[in-house]
């Protein structure tokens, strides 16, 4: 009976050791993420949301309207309204007459979040009509009653957010080093070259899986250690063959196992 246990023993504590070392490995060989977002950008979706998706955009970039008006729409529908999802956009300029568009839209952002993307796509519209003056963002932001216009056009005209602009740029090249581009994805702190809807789709719920395989790869030796203390940790044995039956040897065995099993699943529930 004694060399029985001893044997169980052993092979939990393999098993332990082979998780927590997939553990340390997990830890060290994952990519750091190179965007970190703080508060204070536009972003649409649940704030405790799994996937943080990052993206910089201009307003006199054609792929930036594109993907405005015809990605962030599915990712929004599929994944943001469903709390998967928190959009975060980070507005660039490196041009006055991008500038001015900028402080418009960052003008509409402080004084209403909640219009801050009605206003973008009015603003993308309008470049895609080939028509984007002073005159079309005050009307643009006429639209929305929210909107006070005396104070949105001060803001405009004295480039009040041109500091947060160029703060948005730093944070840009610090991201993208010397391959700054719009419109640029980061999915959890990662470029996602591809802007595709299909490629942002699939990462997101590769990232996702990773989640949940990572609340079991997180299972690491300490935990082990934790199940052989609690006095439940008895019932293991309290199944392990007392004959020599080899049917009963199975058996008390699948109820062994069963039991830790149990014990192990109890462990995890535990876990933030």
């Amino acid at each position: 009976m004694k060399g029985r246990k001893f044997l169980v023993l052993s092979t939990l504590a393999a098993f332990g050791v082979c998780v927590g070392a997939l553990s340390i490995y997990r830890a060290v060989s994952e990519d750091r993420p190179v965007v970190i977002i703080g508060d204070g950008y536009p972003s649409i979706g649940f704030e405790n949301a799994k996937i943080e998706l990052v993206v910089f955009e201009d307003f006199l970039c054609h792929t930036c309207r594109y993907f405005s008006m015809e990605v962030f729409p599915a990712i929004q529908t599929t994944y943001v309204d469903r709390g998967i999802v928190k959009y975060v956009m980070v507005p660039l300029a490196t041009t006055s007459r991008s500038k001015e568009i900028a402080n418009a839209a960052l003008a509409v952002y402080h004084q209403a979040p909640a219009v801050y993307f009605p206003y973008v796509r009015e603003l993308f519209l309008l470049f895609a009509n080939g028509t984007l003056e002073y005159e079309d963002l005050v009307d643009a932001a006429a639209k929305f009653k929210v909107i006070d216009l005396s104070e949105f056009e001060s803001s405009v005209k004295t480039r009040r957010y041109d500091a947060e602009l160029a703060h948005n740029y730093q944070l840009a090249k610090k991201a993208m080093k010397k391959n700054l581009r719009t419109p640029a994805v980061f999915i959890n702190g990662h470029s996602t070259p591809d802007i595709s809807f299909e490629s942002i789709s699939l990462q997101i719920e590769k990232d996702l899986k990773a989640m949940s395989l990572s609340h079991y790869s997180n299972f690491s030796v300490f935990d082990l250690f934790g199940i052989f203390r609690t006095p439940l940790f008895g019932r293991v044995f309290s199944h392990w063959p007392q004959s020599r039956n080899p049917c009963g040897h199975l058996k008390s065995a699948q109820n062994s196992l069963k039991t830790f099993k149990t014990l192990i699943g109890d462990r995890l529930m535990e876990r933030p």
